[in-house]
């Protein structure tokens, strides 16, 4: 089986992405989205304002980017969260036609307020995970966009309580289990570390020198994006993409 993991930055750079999507999606099973928009997205002035200044104004959002995924993925079934922030940030996941999954979603961490270049803005993190049944038996696909704290991607205790949510919630996945996304976390904090305990960190494990691409600013870091893998999920193969359809990089898993 075979999955992407992908942080779409809202499709602010949509032709490249709707390109790159088109590319692979003979070559993939399971698409994991972080930072979905949809038409039914309602985002306040304010809200909208704080993106803006985290984000630039150089590139703009797609409103209605759900809409258009599934426009691009066909041969495929959606699977769109709960907002979890009050930028409208949505998880999707799409499932290629044919394969049994159960999508289900659940909180990592609930909202909180963060503070953004002295404005407020509530941010939560939402885990979308599918049980998938196939030749190979069952697994636990999981997609989660990390807690957003104004910049950093050190350790707070908001995001070690997430990790030990995470881990909660996946001790009822059984044996067989990805766990994919964008953290926010840089490779070198105990909440990662965390994870590691129960999972094999693929980055580090593949020795991947960055997951952001070249639209993300060197401030935000190198990591951001990872997946993980239980020791009995077999990896055939896995990388880091170098199509620069996001601020972030896709992640790409071929295992058994």
């Amino acid at each position: 089986m075979r999955i992407v993991s992908l942080n779409v930055w809202g499709g602010r750079v949509y032709s490249k992405l709707a390109e790159f999507l088109e590319g692979k999606k003979t070559g993939v099973d399971i698409f994991c989205f972080q930072e979905v928009l949809d038409a039914n997205s309602k985002t306040g002035n304010e809200a909208k304002a704080t993106k803006q200044s985290y984000q630039g104004t150089e590139f703009e959002e797609v409103q209605d980017l759900y809409g258009r995924l599934e426009n691009v993925l066909t041969g495929f079934r959606g699977f769109l969260s709960a907002s979890y922030s009050e930028g409208s940030e949505k998880l999707a996941m799409f499932v290629r036609n044919g394969i049994e999954a159960d999508v289900r979603t659940a909180w990592a961490h609930k909202q909180i307020r963060v503070l953004y270049g002295g404005k407020p803005f509530e941010v939560g993190s939402i885990m979308q995970y599918a049980k998938i049944s196939n030749d190979n038996g069952t697994c636990f696909i999981a997609n989660v966009h990390g807690l957003w704290q104004g910049g950093g991607k050190e350790d707070t205790p908001e995001r070690i309580e997430q990790s030990r949510n995470i881990l909660r919630i996946m001790s009822s996945f059984g044996e067989r289990k990805i766990l994919c996304g964008d953290f926010n976390l840089d490779i070198s904090t105990e909440s990662v570390h965390m994870l590691e305990q129960e999972t094999v960190n693929l980055v580090k494990e593949f020795k991947i020198n960055s997951t952001r691409s070249a639209l993300a600013p060197s401030s935000k870091g190198r990591f951001a994006d990872y997946i993980f893998a239980s020791d009995k999920i077999k990896i055939n193969k896995f990388n880091v993409l170098n199509d620069v359809v996001s601020d972030h990089l896709p992640l790409y898993v071929d295992f058994e």
